[in-house]
């Protein structure tokens, strides 16, 4: 099973209050918890953006070079995603507090718990939720997926000619993110669930 907005729940488990791991206190600005004190945004201030609020949908803002290379291109790397994290903006349908769906409260969590604890979502995502959790058929790499020969969940879309046969667009590990990137068994998700 591909988890698209299920995976965005175990980066926020992983920093949840309560757990020894969190890289910081979800109430603090995540500006000053990930000591980031050059970062602004045009628009809107960023020592009101939380980390919980990056993580519930309601960060007010929109980032949609972020989200569509960690997403869809894969073309990125520690620092284009720290340069693109500066072409933030303020959501013109969602200020800051009012829910939107999106994938941008993630990317940018990610990307600044990675600069703060040198550790990628990735690896944050395994120590602190699935290897506590023995979710051991769970996994942040697709690639590894393919090498193993395990069965893999295609895209489909009712938008082609061919309704019933996969798209091109294909997940690698390059373009899953934070916000949706893992694979999981059923058996994984109902133990994730249950925990």
């Amino acid at each position: 099973v591909h988890l698209l907005a299920l995976a965005a729940l175990a980066p926020a488990v992983g920093a949840a209050p309560a757990s020894a791991h969190a890289p910081l206190p979800v109430t603090s600005p995540a500006v000053r918890a990930f000591d980031l004190p050059d970062v602004a945004f045009k628009g809107i201030d960023a020592e009101r953006v939380t980390a919980r609020e990056l993580l519930i949908h309601t960060s007010g803002l929109v980032n949609a070079p972020l989200v569509w290379s960690t997403a869809f291109s894969g073309i990125h790397d520690a620092q284009s995603r720290r340069r693109m994290v500066a072409l933030s903006a303020p959501n013109p349908e969602a200020p800051l507090g009012r829910f939107d769906y999106s994938n941008v409260g993630y990317n940018l969590y990610s990307v600044w718990s990675e600069t703060k604890t040198g550790r990628a979502w990735q690896r944050q995502v395994t120590e602190t939720v699935l290897q506590p959790l023995g979710l051991s058929h769970t996994t942040t790499s697709v690639e590894a997926l393919r090498k193993a020969g395990a069965p893999l969940a295609l895209p489909y879309s009712l938008q082609t000619p061919q309704r019933d046969a996969p798209i091109s667009l294909q997940k690698v590990d390059a373009t899953l993110h934070a916000a949706g990137g893992m694979y999981a068994t059923r058996g994984d998700l109902a133990r994730f669930l249950m925990a």
